[in-house]
């Protein structure tokens, strides 16, 4: 469950800061792009949701699939025949639930033609169907248990519970083995294993820094949801403030460089994704995830694997474990060797002499810089690694100045 949690702010900070950063270099042309995200994780139902999550998805499919099907013939007589026969709410609202199914049936396979997607759609489309068609019973439950549904509590639970069912959708969205969604649907209802959240974000390489970063777009969020208009408060502020604001971003813009490059081997240790290599629908040559989990978490992976006699799907499926490509090779090396050996190191080309006094000769001419030598001759970017391979000093220390081919003639 933590992973799905994960997974949605994964998918809003990259596709609500990738619109933000869209806007804001617009506005540097003089282009006002219209809102293409509103809190979305504040909403009270699931239909308010997508009226926040990419509004302009939303509108494009409201204003030429859902009313146009809506008011097709056959779906204005069937409203008709349920209105004298199921009374005026259900007359009305029938046409649209339909439409409404269709439409997010269409979006989901818009994301993708597969099942999950398809399941997704659905879910997303009977949910909300079933919410409008079923809009006075709630009422009328409310009013039987004395429910203030204007009052603050009633919001916050409203908010929650939402967020709740957005979660649950996104077990569709991001697992791409149907077995493999049963399993970990049945796992987070009936079978949910409490962790403390300290070890569960750190067994899945969740770092402060990304912690920070959630609770300044939280707090964000929430104000414009109370109404403040952040931008522009933050404009009128004085420049000590405005100089504090700028620097917290700038570093957790340079924070979050560090994570860039892992973040696809993150989500697949979740257990969740359907991915293998960071995306690949597949094994990939030299791919990094092998190396990501420590002998204990291979060691884990296996006997988990063996207990379910064994079912690479049930394994996967629980939390922490890796994906069946890496599984049935860890397996596959347990058989051979009787034991679970460490993960094994990439190794590196190994370059020539002539490659390395060009190197060097590159390094000496653009004032030692480590970094240009690298970009420049296409060498590892690793610099420590680098470094240790040739034997020649750390980046920045000795008589080398940081080039990693100390032991070249200069």
């Amino acid at each position: 469950m933590l992973g799905i949690i994960v997974y949605s702010v994964y998918m809003y900070a990259d596709f609500s800061g990738g619109i933000d950063i869209v806007e804001g270099v617009s506005e540097l042309f003089g282009i006002q792009m219209a809102q293409n995200f509103r809190q979305p994780y504040f909403s009270v139902s699931l239909s308010d949701f997508w009226c926040r999550w990419h509004m302009s998805l939303g509108a494009w499919m409201r204003d030429y699939v859902l009313y146009p099907f809506a008011l097709l013939t056959p779906l204005q007589s069937f409203g008709k025949w349920a209105t004298k026969r199921m009374g005026r709410h259900a007359g009305r609202t029938l046409p649209a639930c339909i439409a409404n199914i269709v439409v997010f049936l269409c979006v989901g396979l818009w994301h993708g033609a597969e099942w999950h997607y398809v399941l997704w759609g659905l879910y997303n489309g009977i949910i909300v169907a079933l919410v409008d068609l079923l809009a006075p019973a709630f009422a009328g439950l409310a009013r039987m248990l004395h429910v203030n549904r204007e009052s603050k509590s009633f919001h916050v639970f409203a908010v929650v519970s939402t967020f709740l069912v957005v979660q649950a959708g996104r077990y569709f969205d991001c697992i791409t083995n149907i077995g493999a969604l049963g399993i970990c649907l049945h796992n987070a209802i009936f079978n949910f294993n409490s962790v403390p959240l300290a070890t569960a974000l750190a067994a899945r390489g969740i770092q402060r820094a990304t912690i920070l970063a959630c609770s300044v777009v939280f707090d964000t969020s929430l104000l414009y949801e109370k109404g403040h208009d952040v931008r522009s408060e933050l404009l009128a502020a004085r420049l000590p403030v405005r100089a504090v604001a700028y620097a917290l971003c700038f570093v957790l813009v340079v924070l979050a460089f560090p994570y860039t490059v892992t973040n696809g081997g993150v989500f697949d240790s979740l257990g969740v994704a359907g991915w293998d290599c960071g995306g690949d629908p597949g094994p990939r040559k030299g791919c990094s995830e092998d190396r990501m989990y420590s002998t204990e978490q291979r060691r884990l992976a296996i006997e988990t694997y063996i207990k379910f006699d064994p079912s690479a799907a049930d394994t996967v499926a629980e939390p922490g474990c890796p994906t069946r490509h890496s599984l049935g090779a860890w397996y596959k090396d347990y058989l051979e060797h009787g034991e679970v050996r460490p993960p094994k190191r990439q190794r590196e080309p190994k370059f020539a002499m002539e490659m390395g006094q060009a190197a060097v000769d590159c390094c000496l001419a653009h004032g030692k810089s480590l970094a240009r030598t690298i970009r420049r001759m296409g060498h590892p970017a690793s610099r420590e690694r680098l470094c240790d391979r040739t034997g020649g000093p750390a980046p920045g220390k000795g008589d080398a100045g940081g080039c990693p081919y100390s032991f070249v003639k200069r």
